[in-house]
């Protein structure tokens, strides 16, 4: 019986044994897949930093009260208008650097009758930003946040729980908070543990079976209830068999990143593999210490 031989093509990038990845190509591509696994990120407020020696300052304003201008001020009387001192003031965000790695043998690029190059680009991306969305998330859970938690790691997540939740953000956050549909700026991440409690809560079942084209809830998907949108994200703090579920402002937090991942190969002639590491430069701060609240609940 004759032989047959099946011709397979080299995976994209990779010029035959021994020659590099592009760079260029590996790094935007992986920024551009990124933004597909990013949560947090949108929802608080993000920067640039320009640099990896660059840090952030950002300005922290006071706040500026009203009165009644009475009629004592218009005639030039005793009464004048009392102008305050705001205090300001202003929050670094230093860059740190996370990384994920990989070996790609050489025979399996050379024999590989797909895109290899696209797919690990792809999962390099995936990691990066699932980890910097873990760092995020889990923040929430720092001692810069003020608010009491809710909950306890005994507690479901019920309807009185998430009704306290938004109370707490909306009485201490005040204006840093703002919950409306159109131009609110809130948002609730929780864990998939949650799904069954959050779907026996009425108020917001009803909401999300019942809507209708004023509102964005048309699929039955817990996305959006009581003027915030709401995220499920595995990426919560978890701790002692209860998840850290965090509502809060997008004036809660400031996070910044450069513009994309970095990446550099080097061959292995022991392993006839490509050593890959992809890196990324991100820092994060707390802007408004009360502006998240925080319900603990089980996660099993």
């Amino acid at each position: 019986m004759a032989a047959t031989i099946i011709a397979s093509t080299i995976a994209s990038g990779s010029a035959g044994a021994g020659q590099p990845f592009n760079v260029d190509e590996w790094t935007a591509f992986m920024e551009v897949a990124a933004r597909d696994f990013r949560v947090t990120a949108p929802l608080v407020r993000e920067f640039k930093f320009k640099g990896p020696a660059d840090q952030l300052n950002i300005p922290i304003l006071g706040t500026v009260t009203a009165a009644d201008f009475t009629q004592a001020m218009e005639e030039g009387n005793a009464a004048t208008i009392a102008y305050s001192m705001p205090t300001s003031n202003t929050k670094a965000i230093t860059p740190s650097m996370s990384y994920a790695a990989l070996k790609l043998a050489q025979r399996e690029i050379d024999h590989s009758t797909y895109d290899l190059e696209e797919g690990w680009q792809d999962e390099l991306a995936e990691a990066l930003a699932q980890f910097e969305d873990q760092k995020l998330i889990q923040y929430f859970q720092n001692a810069a946040f003020t608010n009491t938690q809710l909950g306890s790691t005994t507690s479901n997540y019920t309807e009185p729980l998430i009704l306290s939740q938004f109370q707490s953000v909306v009485t201490n956050a005040k204006s840093k908070a703002r919950f409306n549909r159109r131009n609110g700026n809130a948002s609730l991440v929780y864990h998939s543990a949650q799904i069954d409690d959050l779907f026996g809560i009425q108020i917001l079942t009803n909401a999300s079976i019942t809507s209708n084209d004023q509102t964005p809830l048309v699929t039955g998907e817990f996305v959006a209830a009581l003027g915030f949108k709401a995220y499920m994200s595995d990426n919560v703090y978890v701790s002692g068999g209860a998840a850290y579920n965090p509502l809060f402002s997008k004036e809660a937090l400031a996070m910044a990143r450069l513009y994309k991942p970095k990446m550099r190969q080097q061959f292995l002639p022991d392993n006839i593999a490509w050593a890959i590491v992809a890196w990324q430069e991100f820092g994060y701060v707390a802007l408004n210490a009360t502006a998240s609240t925080i319900v603990i609940a089980k996660s099993t």
